[in-house]
């Protein structure tokens, strides 16, 4: 059986991984034209992306990839890098983003992953 097909069954849709990947991509490319953020704007969507990846957490779909993400914002930060860590936030909030979505995607389609159960 091919693989895209099981995926279009157990998401209900094209394979998640696909669609992420696109936010991500989306959010990089818009972030791509900062030209050098001030100190304000950095402190403010590094809050941004920290309260989107607790709100990840809460829901138990964070992502290590989103923390890893997130610390090498911290050090773009402070190796005096804005640009580098606009970069880095913006990829740090869609990851989080999405990750959201993989949780909403799975609290309403959870139950079809059971033939046995009915809706």
């Amino acid at each position: 059986m091919d693989r895209r097909v099981v995926n279009r069954k157990t998401t209900g849709s094209y394979p998640l991984n696909r669609v992420l990947m696109a936010i991500t991509a989306v959010f990089i490319l818009l972030s791509g034209g900062v030209v050098h953020a001030d100190g304000g704007e950095l402190d403010s969507r590094l809050a941004i992306a920290e309260a989107k990846y607790a709100e990840a957490r809460a829901e138990g779909f964070s992502w290590r990839a989103n923390r890893i993400v997130l610390d090498r914002a911290k050090a773009a930060i402070a190796a005096n890098q804005p640009d580098e860590a606009l970069e880095l936030l913006a990829e740090a909030i869609a990851l989080s983003e999405a990750s959201l979505a993989q949780a909403r995607d799975e609290a309403k389609n959870w139950s079809t992953r059971f033939p046995f159960q009915k809706n």
